[in-house]
């Protein structure tokens, strides 16, 4: 579990702290104050990538970039393990390469990682399927990339090229017709949902 985000030099205050708890966490506040930018952080502590960095169909989730060049930018992070021991790791941007470089090799696995974003997408990452082995000085960089989905693909489908090859990795929810998604009674289950939605309290 995420217990801990520092930033360092990166987003709209000098320093930021955020102590994460257990089970829920609400972040508040005004329009272009950093709310989705934070999730984004968090993201990125967790499986290694930005979100846009695996998908340029999204128009947020853009990598982190320093505030001022000439300071050295950090992130830190706190993970707890099952039995509840925080192992903390940082990550420093290099102005030079224009990245950002983390802990070597493979840190303790998060589990699985499902980022709802505000634009309708969503993004999903399975450590077990991102095993990997090789040390690097960029932190995830040598892992397998998990799925980014944009609003538009939840519905038509995900594509990403492999090998060369624009390849279709998941199915979109008009790549099947309804009644396949919801075989049992379908329309009039959802007629009556809309009824009961419809008429309130």
């Amino acid at each position: 579990m995420l217990e801990r985000l520092e930033l360092i030099n990166v987003g709209p205050a000098p320093e930021m702290v955020l102590d994460l708890q257990s089970r829920m966490n609400l972040i508040t506040g005004d329009s272009g104050l950093g709310k989705s930018f934070l999730l984004d952080v968090a993201w990125w502590a967790l499986t290694g990538r930005w979100p846009r960095d695996l998908n340029s169909c999204l128009t947020s989730g853009y990598a982190a970039r320093p505030t001022n060049i000439g300071i050295p930018a950090k992130l830190r992070f706190e993970l707890a393990d099952d039995g509840g021991k925080s192992i903390g790791f940082e990550g420093m941007y290099s102005v030079m390469n224009e990245r950002w470089t983390g802990p070597p090799g493979r840190p303790w696995s998060p589990g699985l990682v499902v980022h709802a974003r505000d634009d309708g997408g969503f993004s999903v990452w399975d450590p077990v399927r991102n095993y990997w082995r090789k040390r690097t000085d960029t932190y995830g960089r040598d892992r397998l990339p998990g799925y980014v989905f944009s609003s538009q693909e939840i519905w038509n489908g995900l594509v990403v090229p492999i090998a060369g090859r624009s390849t279709k990795v998941c199915k979109g929810l008009l790549d099947e017709p309804l009644a396949k998604l919801f075989p049992f009674r379908w329309p009039r289950r959802f007629s009556g949902a809309v009824r009961r939605l419809r008429s309130g309290p």
